[in-house]
């Protein structure tokens, strides 16, 4: 997970920090393990029962647990008084993660606990301006909080995963033509203007690793690269169960990996890394294209003049059309040696396909597979993702809840000192 260090005193020893390290303490006791009273608390925190009255007070006033008496529980009664017990509130602070994409904008309304309240997806402005993609972000998150009748007052954090590099101290991306008009633009500030709620903007593919570290099949593997491949081609990764971005939150940029040379015509003009225009989605159309024009027997035939999608390519090569087969053996070729770098040098537990075209790999793994074992000596997993398209909004999530918690122990931390 992006570790979150919260801001304050960090003092070794420091009644602020003991403070804080208690109430965190104290409160992940509650959740993971209640319903229970105050006696079982204490037990199971190790800290002393009046250290524990104090903070179970200090949670109970922000609202962050429960106390009631035992009835409707299924935990067995115990002889004497009906105990209270406390537990917590998971909706007491919301948060809502927005994955937005050239052709459409999903958020997720979650609570503390990561429960799912409620969705919401609209189509990205076509060409749109910034103001118009703005916009539609807005109204996507307020439908999602409209919809599950919740009061967008708890929402206290919404993270958004966008294409391109992300700067964070600016709130600005760049390398994102996806979508028009956000190149450079304070899009933090923008959004968070737009929705009077804090905004943190994050790349979206270091989004989706944590999404498939939280929910997806790195679940528990410290680590993990996710490889998003589209149009373009990127990918987030786990050093130890942290998301590494790099000096300029550039890391993971692998569509420029200069791995391929024989690319296809139209690929190469299309301003793309040699990476992922040799295995991205304009690979299948780029090869298809010049197909077409050298007149091979094949079914494949651009849609409305245009071109010819990775999807129809995948889809022709199913039903045993032969140029189609060839057309995804060179590219699916050079995905494997692009994968094969990215092992050697990251020594992932696993590599996860998603994206557009990713999520349609999964009859290629096995030979992506083998290809994989053949190449490199400690060869990792390679899996297609299992959240189909809700990796990087769900990733928003996790990255939400973390912002919050860190947010609460501070305040809380701070305002009792």
């Amino acid at each position: 997970m992006v570790k979150v260090t919260p801001p304050g005193d960090t003092a070794a020893g420091s009644p602020s920090v003991l403070r804080r390290l208690n109430l965190a303490h104290v409160l992940r006791v509650i959740r993971s393990e209640g319903p229970m009273p105050r006696s079982d608390v204490v037990r199971a925190s190790g800290i002393s029962k009046p250290t524990v009255n104090e903070v179970v007070e200090t949670l109970l006033a922000e609202g962050l647990i429960t106390e009631s008496l035992d009835g409707g529980t299924d935990r067995p009664r115990r002889p004497g008084p009906r105990a209270r017990l406390l537990q917590f509130n998971a909706r007491r602070r919301l948060v809502v993660g927005v994955d937005v994409e050239s052709s459409r904008i999903l958020a997720l309304l979650s609570d503390l606990d990561g429960t799912i309240l409620g969705s919401a997806r609209r189509p990205t402005p076509h060409g749109g301006r910034q103001d118009e993609v703005v916009r539609a972000v807005r109204q996507t998150v307020r439908d999602v909080v409209a919809q599950a009748e919740i009061d967008w007052s708890a929402v206290r954090a919404v993270v958004v995963g966008t294409p391109g590099i992300v700067d964070r101290e600016s709130g600005t991306v760049r390398l994102v033509p996806q979508l028009s008009g956000w190149e450079g633009r304070p899009l933090a500030r923008l959004l968070s203007d737009a929705l009077a709620a804090p905004v943190l903007l994050e790349h979206d593919v270091h989004l989706a690793v944590i999404g498939e570290y939280w929910r997806g099949e790195a679940a528990g593997l410290r680590n993990a690269a996710y490889v998003q491949i589209d149009v373009g081609v990127g990918m987030g990764f786990l050093i130890d169960g942290t998301v590494y971005a790099g000096a300029d939150g550039a890391a993971g940029e692998v569509g420029y990996l200069p791995v391929v040379r024989d690319l296809p015509t139209t690929a190469a003009a299309a301003g793309l890394g040699p990476f992922e225009a040799a295995a991205g989605a304009t690979a299948f159309s780029a090869f298809a294209a010049e197909a077409i024009a050298r007149g091979d027997e094949t079914s494949l035939r651009p849609v409305d003049g245009g071109e010819v999608s990775a999807s129809s390519v995948l889809a022709a090569a199913h039903d045993g059309d032969r140029t189609a087969a060839g057309i995804v053996d060179a590219v699916l070729g050079h995905l494997a040696r692009g994968l094969a770098s990215i092992a050697a040098v990251l020594n992932p537990q696993i590599v996860v396909l998603g994206g557009e075209v990713g999520e349609q790999l999964g009859a290629y793994v096995p030979w992506l597979q083998q290809q994989l074992d053949a190449a490199v000596p400690a060869p990792p997993r390679v899996h297609v993702t299992s959240l189909e398209d809700q990796a990087i909004a769900l990733g928003a999530v996790r990255r939400g809840i973390d912002t919050v918690e860190a947010q609460i122990f501070d305040q809380i931390g701070a305002a009792t000192g």
